[in-house]
């Protein structure tokens, strides 16, 4: 009997060690929303982005369709991300001094607390990795509520076209209330369509018109 009280504690004293490792190796084991759980199912990619291999990520994120998702880019970004090395949870971070971060939740925006640079690790995505990040968020910007932003958007496009933005380009402009921008967005468009177009005869057919 003896033996058995004592193989009995021992297991007592076990089970919390490995909840708390399984927690650290599984999302599923979290009690996050949803943006927290989108960011632990892609939290490898993550921590370890590069530019050849971050893209069907960042396409995850967009895609998912949660209105978080466009301030998790421009933090992720921004390098404003910090992930919290006692649960491996992502949050905004605002540096309020040399060496302590205030934590804001995504999914609540709320503030967690805030904590020593010792416990956390700053997410720090490359200039590639920040060029398509950025190139994401054209695609919420073109059709945010705000005009500027709107207008911002595209004259990022105009700066740097390429093919994998006419197709968002083209979605924003069915909705597109402004007459301007509207005008600017068909011309940018026709310009994306002659460029990059992978139907020749679209090509063409633009080309015909513009020149």
């Amino acid at each position: 009997m003896r033996h058995f009280f004592a193989a009995l504690m021992a297991l007592v004293l076990i089970a919390p060690v490995a909840v708390a490792q399984d927690q650290d190796t599984d999302p599923s084991a979290f009690e996050t929303g949803p943006v927290q759980s989108l960011l632990q199912t892609h939290r490898a990619a993550i921590e370890r982005a590069s530019r050849k291999t971050i893209q069907p990520t960042i396409d995850a994120l967009v895609a998912a369709g949660l209105p978080e998702i466009q301030q998790v880019l421009q933090k992720w970004q921004a390098r404003e991300i910090w992930q919290r090395e006692s649960d491996k949870l992502f949050f905004a971070g605002e540096e309020i001094s040399k060496r302590t971060i205030r934590l804001t939740d995504f999914d609540t925006g709320e503030t967690v607390g805030e904590l020593s640079t010792k416990e956390l690790k700053q997410i720090k995505p490359n200039s590639g990795v920040q060029a398509l990040i950025s190139t994401a968020l054209v695609r919420f910007q073109l059709s945010d509520p705000d005009p500027d932003l709107r207008a911002a958007a595209l004259l990022s496009i105009e700066r740097d076209p390429g093919p994998d933005l006419l197709a968002p380009l083209r979605a924003s402009i069915a909705t597109e209330t402004d007459p301007a921008l509207r005008a600017r967005k068909d011309r940018v468009n026709t310009l994306l369509t002659i460029s990059f177009d992978p139907d020749e005869a679209a090509r063409l057919a633009e080309a015909r018109g513009y020149y």
